[in-house]
């Protein structure tokens, strides 16, 4: 079976939390794009000028979550995601959109690339699942891509409405 049907599984199931969900999405996500060595679930405030960070997984199995990014600190970013859906940023130090992270994210994370898909409900736009490479930079593959959004899409599908009841 396959990760994505693997997942679309995991997220149908009505008695697992809103916790399992977060762990099934960026696990799967882990999976399908083993280059990125932290993968997040983010949901975006009902204004769209924040996002919190509700799952962080890295390589070593380290979890982490609980933290925000407001769009009058990053707008270059904000701006980016919610325009195109998409932010591909191998060299994510110095690209138009992401390079306003460096100092308080990219730097002491020593994260290089990232590529970043929002996840919709009702066509707007609730969450954002995020990878990211540290160490050194890092060109996104196109099978990359396509799994990064099949995964948002999947997950908007079975997720979206959860993600924006707990980002209000």
């Amino acid at each position: 079976m396959d990760e994505f049907t693997k997942l679309s599984m995991a997220l149908s199931k009505p008695k697992l939390p809103v916790e399992g969900k977060l762990r099934e999405i960026c696990v799967a996500l882990h999976k399908l794009i083993p280059q990125a060595n932290r993968v997040s679930l983010w949901s975006l405030n009902p204004e769209k000028d924040s996002i919190t960070c509700h799952l962080l997984i890295d390589d070593a199995g380290n979890v982490s979550h609980g933290f925000s990014l407001a769009k009058a600190d990053f707008p270059e970013y904000f701006d980016a995601i919610i325009k195109h859906q998409v932010v591909n940023a191998p060299d994510a130090r110095n690209h138009k959109a992401t390079a306003c992270f460096n100092e308080v994210y990219f730097e002491p994370n020593d994260i290089y690339s990232l590529l970043d898909y929002i996840i919709h409900h009702d066509f707007e736009p609730v969450g954002i699942l995020c990878c990211e490479v540290t160490g050194s930079k890092f060109e996104w593959q196109e099978n990359q891509i396509k799994s990064l959004k099949r995964v948002a899409n999947i997950s908007s599908i079975f997720f979206a409405q959860e993600l924006q009841n707990i980002a209000s």
